[in-house]
């Protein structure tokens, strides 16, 4: 079968979750169909390609123009898209993609994110899938929960345009996935049980135990420029660390992964580490004991926890970031909510390295049976198969 599948970034190299999870469906959807992958890009940096040109037929990068932006958002104050819809929407770029789907007649197109759905909404000639991947809504209103001033207003209005646009866009669509089923469940769609959960997965041959020497106590990795990460890793250092140098003076944590803000820059002292982009972020778990995510904004489930639970760590979460797992009991994903549970599971850990060994091979095992990228792509298969057959 021919398939178009339009995202809003270009999903490679592989440093945000949205882009990992596209890629390796992408990779499975290219050995069995024939791939058109049309990425929006708002980056003026030049970005190899060559390994998604490996795996599909057409690749078409639609630029987006940067300056633009701006304007878009304001007018958008006087409109009912959603604020990150409009960011994505150049309208110039809507014809340009609907030649690109014309001219490739596809037997089906695969959208990526209410970012990119307006794009293709109206293409009623094509049987259409959109990925929601997470409740943005849901996410949205936790942000406003957690700012202030016109932060709080901002977020309070995008959480509304947010939940009418998930449930307006939904009649376009054929077919429709989500990662979560708690996400699922946030959606105000009167038949959200129709949305097919489609989890996240692991690449469990890549994220192993190396068995390395240790050189940090506790890791905290995933993209540092995004605010629910940054979030963690101040309240991670700010919060918890200090309960834990009085027992620990030698205590090290280590904050890796691409584009640390300058608040993430800023906590870098003896005790912490601030990585910036590793070349091979599975050093980041190998050479660390602990994993420590203090989530308390944002939503889905979290690739790097994935990650740290294939890399055979024990893992240290809140409740928010915990639920995601359907069946976390047969885990042992360490749930806390507050900087001093977070402080007393990790003293536990630093304490009894048996532990330590034992929780990091349960999670392993866990992630193997449940949330390899076959498992999941098994699923993304079920959720396409009334198109493809």
């Amino acid at each position: 079968m021919k398939i178009v599948v339009l995202t809003s970034r270009i999903p490679y190299p592989l440093e945000k979750g949205d882009k990992l999870r596209i890629f390796h469906q992408i990779k499975h959807l290219a050995k069995t169909h024939e791939i058109c992958l049309i990425c929006l890009n708002e980056s003026t940096e030049n970005i190899d390609t060559s390994v998604l040109l490996e795996m599909v037929s057409e690749l078409h990068i639609i630029q987006l123009e940067k300056w633009k932006i701006p304007f878009r958002l304001f007018f958008a104050l006087f409109h009912n898209l959603p604020f990150q819809v409009e960011y994505f929407l150049e309208r110039k770029n809507k014809k340009q993609i609907e030649n690109i789907i014309q001219k490739f007649q596809p037997n089906h197109i695969y959208c990526q994110l209410i970012r990119t759905s307006e794009y293709v909404k109206d293409l009623f000639q094509f049987e259409k899938s959109i990925d929601y991947m997470d409740a943005f809504s849901a996410a949205a209103l936790r942000r406003a929960k957690t700012e202030k001033g016109f932060q709080k207003l901002f977020w309070k209005v995008e959480n509304e345009r947010v939940k009418k646009y998930e449930r307006s866009i939904y009649d376009y669509f054929n077919q429709h996935s989500i990662i979560t089923e708690q996400d699922r469940n946030l959606l105000a769609i009167p038949s959200n049980k129709n949305i097919s959960i489609v989890p996240n997965g692991v690449d469990t041959a890549y994220f192993k135990n190396s068995n390395q020497n240790k050189k940090h106590d506790l890791v905290f990795a995933g993209n540092m420029n995004y605010p629910p990460n940054i979030a963690a890793a101040i309240f991670l250092v700010e919060e918890i660390l200090p309960k834990l140098i009085s027992q620990f003076p030698k205590i090290t944590l280590l904050i890796a992964g691409a584009n640390p803000s300058a608040e993430v820059q800023n906590l870098a002292s003896e005790h912490v580490t601030v990585s910036g982009w590793m070349n091979d972020i599975r050093e980041a778990y190998c050479q660390s004991r602990v994993f420590v995510a203090p989530m308390f904004i944002g939503a889905g489930m979290q690739n790097k926890i994935l990650e740290a639970m294939s890399s055979e760590l024990p893992v240290i979460t809140t409740t928010l970031a915990a639920e995601a797992f359907k069946e976390k009991d047969f885990s042992k994903v360490i749930e806390a909510n507050s900087s001093f549970e977070f402080a007393k599971a990790i003293q536990y850990y630093l304490l009894n390295e048996g532990a330590q060994i034992s929780d990091g091979k349960k999670n392993r095992t866990y992630v193997e049976e449940k949330y390899s990228w076959n498992i999941s792509n098994k699923k993304l298969d079920q959720c396409l198969s009334n198109q493809f057959s």
